[in-house]
């Protein structure tokens, strides 16, 4: 009689474990225990027309936006909308409506890059050898420059652009002006990068090496009155971490990388400070910073919207959001925080209220 009630505990012990495992990974799994981390952003609705879900590996997530693409680029511009590019396409996206636009089809894998000026007004793209303007107002596409070579990064420099082309020994930089398209000077022996920052107080342009092994943040100084790229430098050679995207305080006094290292402005281009965490973007919003905190976990991408203290040690005010995609980039719209990544092989995006924060 006691050896059946033991072997019944067990069974029942065994049982409950099970049980409790399935419940703590459903809220992973199952699409309706989400809500629970969407519930600051349910301002808008999911359009079932937007994507094909018969894939049986596909998770849908409810409170967000799909659309049946990827991304390499994505920009937010004055007008709201959203503009991103593939290896091919040129796209808008309504992400407030979930409409996708797609403006213009390039030669199949030739996009290398896309920018927009600071103001928000104007996308410049880079196809193969060519350079595309995108004037958002008038929704003009136009063919304005051609390359030597491939180009492989644009940097935006007030009112110049830097071409980054494979021409030359180590890639070449290329000076141009952005509104005449003008070649005013060239430079062998500098790399491209995936991300760079204007600062107008110096009129200097930083960036990471991505064709080196040295990480240090490198700038290169422009002289407006000879329409010339004057100065290379960089910061401490393999001392601190860098990674992208790399950006710069509102007051322009400090880069940030994603591996979390803070520099400051001046020629030697100094480490100041840690952010205390790495992060996948970064936006400034009311003398706070924005972050997104990207990790794994029981083998799902999760990720954290952090507002954090805009000075050191920068500590974490709240948890803004979480969810289970991989949120790639973020965007500040007056009071709305627009994020965007992937799910699943679709580009999703989510619109954050910001007004309590």
């Amino acid at each position: 009689m006691y050896k059946k009630i033991l072997i019944f505990s067990i069974l029942l012990l065994i049982y409950s474990a099970c049980s409790s495992d399935l419940d703590f990974d459903s809220q992973f799994n199952n699409t309706s225990s989400t809500d629970s981390f969407n519930s600051s952003s349910s301002s808008f609705s999911y359009s079932s027309s937007s994507f094909n879900s018969s894939s049986s590996s596909f998770s849908f997530i409810s409170n967000v936006q799909y659309q049946d693409t990827t991304y390499k680029d994505i920009v937010l511009a004055d007008n709201n909308m959203i503009y991103l590019i593939d290896n091919s396409r040129l796209m808008k996206w309504d992400i407030e409506n979930n409409i996708l636009t797609e403006i213009y089809t390039f030669t199949p894998g030739s996009i290398n890059k896309m920018i927009i000026s600071d103001d928000l007004k104007i996308v410049y793209i880079a196809a193969g050898l060519q350079l595309w303007q995108y004037i958002i107002a008038t929704e003009t596409l136009t063919h304005v420059y051609n390359s030597p070579e491939t180009i492989m990064s644009l940097f935006y420099a007030g009112n110049y652009l830097i071409i980054v082309d494979t021409s030359g020994a180590w890639e070449s930089h290329r000076l141009i002006n952005r509104f005449t398209f003008q070649e005013y000077h060239s430079q062998d022996w500098n790399d491209y990068s995936r991300t760079s920052l204007y600062n107008p107080s110096n009129n200097c342009v930083y960036y990471l090496d991505d064709g080196s092994t040295d990480d240090a943040v490198q700038y290169v100084k422009i002289n407006t009155n000879l329409n010339q790229m004057e100065t290379w430098g960089s910061g401490e050679t393999y001392a601190y971490n860098t990674a992208h995207p790399i950006k710069m305080a509102p007051d322009c006094s400090r880069i940030y990388t994603a591996a979390g290292t803070i520099f400051n402005t001046n020629s030697s281009v100094s480490y100041m400070e840690s952010l205390g965490t790495s992060y996948t973007d970064l936006v400034f919003y009311n003398n706070s910073i924005i972050i997104i905190h990207t990790y794994n976990y029981l083998d799902n991408i999760k990720s954290k919207i952090l507002q954090l203290n805009s000075n050191y040690p920068y500590s974490i005010i709240t948890t803004i959001d979480e969810f289970i995609f991989y949120a790639q980039n973020i965007f500040v719209h007056n009071q709305s925080l627009y994020v965007t990544g992937m799910h699943d092989g679709y580009t999703v995006g989510k619109i954050i209220d910001l007004s309590s924060y």
